[in-house]
């Protein structure tokens, strides 16, 4: 079963976190607004509504629903008071209405692709999240000429040109986790030219207990790779890695509305 999140304000601070992948599956954008829509503040309905693209709309929409709706769950704090704002580099963070003890402990991250929303939360520290999905068609990217750009160094090019698996995996693999751990720092894609997953963590070793650790700082991160889409997480070091719960629509309306449902047998563990 789901946990319920409402008891997760009330435990003790620094052992709690989660993330949940929605599926969003062929609900048509209409649909999907008649239900979520209500939840967009002005400023997320101004940029939605500057998005040309259905599909772009889409994720925006259930990116943003699904955010308020975990963190209103996990704090108690009503969907409506919850905002939004940004650090310096634009990573969100949550601001509330009113006097609320729970919500200033939950930090949170959320990534889209695809018709998947993942979404992850902890009160110990930041987190980073990235997902993505493999398209399997003629408009998938190039990724043998991507793997010469810049933005991978000269130990990560390596891994990309001779390491195990398909090339597939190992650019998703790389390329996750390096925008998990940007996120996880709040500094963004902007840096990542600077930043070798090699030099921070051991990935060229298995992954212990669910994870790799980072030997020159405090993070810690976890990868999955599936048929259509890659995950990286990135937490605390002494952080334990999430559950990861995999809902489809009417699993995330039924959670929003107070009703936890059972679990898929799609679900994994990170």
């Amino acid at each position: 079963m789901l946990p319920d999140l409402s008891e997760f304000a009330n435990r003790n601070r620094g052992s709690n976190a989660i993330c949940v992948i929605w599926e969003i599956g062929e609900e048509p954008l209409e649909s999907l607004y008649a239900v979520v829509g209500k939840t967009l503040d002005r400023p997320a309905f101004e940029r939605y509504d500057r998005l040309f693209w259905e599909k772009d709309r889409k994720r925006y929409l259930c990116s943003h629903f699904l955010r308020r709706a975990l963190l209103s769950k996990l704090t108690g704090v009503p969907k409506d008071e919850i905002l939004f704002a940004t650090n310096r580099f634009g990573k969100p963070y949550p601001i509330y209405g009113g006097s609320h003890w729970s919500a200033e402990k939950w930090n949170f991250n959320v990534s889209s692709s695809g018709n998947r929303v993942a979404f992850v939360a902890t009160d110990s520290g930041q987190c980073g999240i990235d997902v993505e999905t493999f398209s399997g068609d003629k408009r998938q990217p190039d990724l043998k000429q991507m793997s010469k750009s810049d933005i991978f160094s000269a130990r990560e090019k390596e891994f990309l040109i001779y390491g195990p698996g398909s090339l597939e995996q190992r650019f998703y693999q790389i390329w996750t986790l390096k925008e998990a751990y940007l996120k996880y720092t709040g500094r963004g894609l902007g840096d990542i030219e600077n930043t070798d997953m090699f030099d921070l963590m051991n990935l060229q070793l298995p992954m212990k207990d669910g994870r790799w650790v980072s030997d020159k700082g405090d993070a810690a991160a976890f990868h999955s790779s599936e048929e259509s889409y890659a995950l990286s997480v990135v937490v605390k070091r002494d952080q334990a890695m999430p559950q990861v719960h995999i809902l489809n629509n009417e699993q995330v309306f039924s959670l929003a509305n107070g009703t936890f449902p059972g679990k898929r047998k799609s679900d994994s563990h990170a």
